[in-house]
């Protein structure tokens, strides 16, 4: 599975499940969806085969995307995704375009 993959399914997936995948993050990155752990960690099995902390479902359908995500393209979606789970933040031309 690819975070491609993931984003696609986005809309029907457990709002329960994190996201986490093999750097760098691109649509190609591997990545899988899992139950944090303890103390909301990666669990160790995920970390043992490289994974990192991505983001979690309902945190990137709810919170991130919200109500305008259907104004972006698949490819937008992407992008968006995988810079906010970066740098915490959106992108600057999403910026610009939600201030217009």
């Amino acid at each position: 599975m690819t975070l491609g993959d993931i984003f696609k399914d986005l809309d029907v997936l457990n709002g329960d499940l994190c996201i986490v995948a093999r750097r760098p993050w691109t649509v190609a990155s591997d990545a899988m969806l899992l139950r944090l752990g303890d103390e909301g960690r990666v669990p160790t099995h995920a970390k043992d085969a490289g994974y990192e902390y991505f983001i979690e479902v309902d945190i990137l359908r709810d919170e991130v995307f919200g109500d305008w995500a259907p104004s972006l393209n698949a490819s937008e979606r992407s992008a968006v995704a995988i810079y906010y789970a970066e740098y915490d933040a959106y992108p600057e031309w999403l910026n610009e375009r939600l201030r217009s």
